[in-house]
């Protein structure tokens, strides 16, 4: 059940309702003016290097709380932080899981897009589908679909997709998908589109996740990980790119 947490800011009760809350106390509170160091925190799977060690405070940052990509789309993101360093362009979804562990997270009871395996595999399958694939347009609106591939790939696994869905009769309506209209148009637009590339300027998006295992006020010291959640699938992956 969420849990309402209280932090005292300026003679101000700040009140934090669950993970969302906590992580727009972090993003608005903490982590403005202290960004490098707090990249300079992050682990990336399997010991991998962090390519922000060191850095100097990242330019033109903007900081992100509770992004919607919608219910029957790809989840709702805690937040998001947006950077440049070293003239590239850097991403990083964050989803949050306070007094609770990876492993916890991802009990056999949970359903798939509330595990924290769940949730980034949606904003990866999103962003994937986004930078590889070509937006599908109906009545002047643009839309990111789910493809075929991976669909087949994720049927049984998410619950959206019965494990003998016939993929190839889906319509719209039956796929994930999310409208690029409004806010979430101008976040693609601005944030995402020629973010991932060869191009002089193109970066990379990252998938991470902040597992709090404190109140509020210990939120920026209890930093376990933040990185690419990639966990040595690519080559199976490769074949849901394009279609």
């Amino acid at each position: 059940m969420a849990q309402l947490y209280l932090k005292i800011v300026d003679a101000v009760q700040l009140g934090c309702y669950s993970e969302r809350g906590l992580l727009s106390y972090f993003m608005f509170r903490v982590l403005p003016g202290c960004l490098a160091r707090f990249l300079t925190l992050a682990q990336f799977p399997d010991h991998g290097n962090n390519p922000f060690g060191g850095m100097e405070e990242p330019q033109d940052v903007t900081l992100f709380s509770e992004l919607d990509f919608g219910n029957q789309g790809f989840g709702k993101p805690d937040g998001a932080i947006y950077f440049r360093h070293n003239d590239r362009r850097f991403l990083i979804m964050i989803e949050v899981k306070p007094n609770q562990t990876y492993e916890e997270s991802c009990a056999p009871t949970a359903r798939y897009n509330s595990t924290i395996q769940g949730q980034l595999e949606l904003k990866w399958r999103l962003m994937k589908l986004f930078t590889a694939n070509p937006l599908y347009e109906a009545m002047g609106v643009k839309y990111v679909v789910e493809n075929n591939a991976m669909i087949t790939y994720y049927r049984g696994r998410d619950q959206i997709y019965a494990p003998n869905v016939d993929v190839a009769q889906l319509g719209l309506d039956r796929r994930r998908r999310l409208r690029l209209v409004e806010g979430v148009g101008l976040f693609f637009t601005q944030f995402v589109e020629g973010l991932v590339g060869r191009e002089k300027g193109s970066g990379a998006i990252l998938f991470g996740t902040l597992f709090a295992v404190a109140a509020a006020e210990r939120l920026e010291a209890s930093t376990r990980e933040v990185g690419n959640t990639a966990r040595g699938e690519d080559q199976e992956w490769d074949a849901l790119w394009g279609e």
